[in-house]
Order: C-alpha cells, then sequence, then structure tokens
C-alpha cells in the first residue's frame, strides 16, 4: 500500500459520478487495494426522484471489514437534493469505499465529486 504525498502528487485528476442508490450497500465510489492513490471527495449529493414520498439514505466509509457512518437514516424529501458530503473533504486510502443504501428501490440517486490523486 503506497499513499501519494499530499503535498507534491505526481497528478490529480478531477472526476463526478453518478449512481442510483440501493436497498443494499451500494458502493459509490471506490478505492481499489492496489490504486496507490488517495481520493479526494469533495462533494456529495442525494437526490429523491420519487415525486410524492420522503426516502432516507444512509451514507458510510467502508474500511475493510468496518463501516462508518458519515450520514445515518437522513430523509431526502419528494422531490429533493440533500448535500451529505460539501466544504470539508473526506479522504479514501487505498482498500475504502463509500457506499449508500437507500429506504426505498428505486427512489435515490447520488452524484459525487472527487480527486484521484497519485
Amino acid at each position: 500500500m503506497a499513499h501519494p504525498n499530499l503535498n507534491n502528487p505526481t497528478n490529480v485528476e478531477g472526476l463526478s459520478l453518478a449512481a442510483a442508490v440501493g436497498t443494499a450497500a451500494t458502493t459509490i465510489v471506490s478505492n481499489g487495494t492496489a490504486s496507490s492513490a488517495t481520493i479526494r471527495v469533495v462533494s456529495m449529493y442525494v437526490a429523491n426522484t420519487d415525486g410524492s414520498s420522503a426516502c432516507d439514505v444512509t451514507v458510510k466509509l467502508a474500511t475493510g471489514t468496518n463501516a462508518w457512518s458519515i450520514a445515518s437514516t437522513v430523509s431526502v424529501p419528494a422531490d429533493a437534493t440533500v448535500e451529505v458530503i460539501s466544504g470539508r473533504p473526506l479522504y479514501l486510502k487505498e482498500g475504502d469505499d463509500l457506499t449508500a443504501t437507500a429506504s426505498a428501490a428505486g427512489d435515490l440517486e447520488a452524484v459525487v465529486s472527487y480527486e484521484r490523486i497519485t
């Protein structure tokens, strides 16, 4: 496991991705165990596409066999968006994942902006 020097990185690649959030833990961003990178999550938004019902979201940092709550059972109102990560970054080292779980199927979508640092 090699961690890049965050004060003097070789490369910083800005990326965004979107994913549907399922009722089982859904990996939103993954930093592979042999990536030789650190991922800096800059922002995460969760949108509820259901026009009539709120839906709960739980977001966790998964580190090997442990998962730590970032947001636990946060209600996302119908046709609304919640900022889960904003203003202060979250770093994923090799082997870490950012996961999300919805209380209802087909209601939530997550959008994440992050930097892959090598």
